[in-house]
């Protein structure tokens, strides 16, 4: 894979997520009135993407 190709999907994949991330603390409030579990659904999100990123190997290390 080229850098162009890597930047592009990287880019989509953020483009992706801020339209899909504020809608998860709005469904929280229409669901139980308070922000609080949508909230913690994000950090969730952000602690397993953490997690997996932190899990990968380096690519110049894979023969």
């Amino acid at each position: 894979m080229n850098l162009g190709r890597v930047q592009g999907m990287a880019q989509s994949a953020t483009i992706t997520a801020a339209a899909i991330a504020p809608m998860i603390p709005a469904v929280s409030v229409a669901l139980t009135g308070s922000h609080t579990a949508g909230l913690l659904a994000l950090a969730l999100i952000a602690v397993m993407a953490s997690a997996v990123a932190w899990s990968l190997r380096d690519p110049t290390m894979v023969h």
